[in-house]
């Protein structure tokens, strides 16, 4: 059985971050390689797991983001962690990257500490510079 999805999907794609977000009851679909098209990815993908749409969210200034696959990566509560990976050139940097997919989360974060926002996303480099990918999701309605 193969359900009925809305939205946009991902392009064909392997080596890429998948990851499920409990707390916004969606699916993560971050990066990836796709050799026919010999192409790499920096996009961000969710599928909201109640509705089965898909949402690309903006992301990425082309300044600051790489497209990477084979990375290492984790989710925290609303945020996906990125280490490391390889583009089409080789290894990429050793930096840790933190994705905030929940904006209200991020706009209080950003006021707190008085970060510098790069339009629709900021980059989070633990231990160095702090940056952090910002993204727009809705966040479920509680039931």
């Amino acid at each position: 059985m193969k359900p009925e999805q809305k939205g946009i999907a991902p392009s064909p794609r392997f080596n890429h971050g998948m990851k499920f977000c409990r707390h916004l009851s969606c699916i993560i679909v971050y990066g990836g390689r796709n050799d026919e098209m010999n192409c790499c990815f920096s996009d961000i993908f969710t599928l909201n797991l109640e509705s089965l749409t898909w949402i690309k969210l903006n992301t990425f200034d082309n300044k600051n983001n790489e497209c990477r696959f084979s990375f290492g990566y984790d989710m925290s509560l609303t945020r996906m962690l990125i280490f490391g990976g390889m583009n089409l050139n080789g290894f990429i940097n050793n930096e840790l990257y933190v994705i905030e997919l929940d904006d209200s989360i991020q706009k209080r974060r950003n006021f707190e500490e008085k970060t510098e926002m790069i339009p629709d996303l900021e980059i989070t480099k633990v231990q160095r510079p702090i940056k952090t990918f910002k993204t727009f999701l809705p966040l479920p309605e509680n039931k």
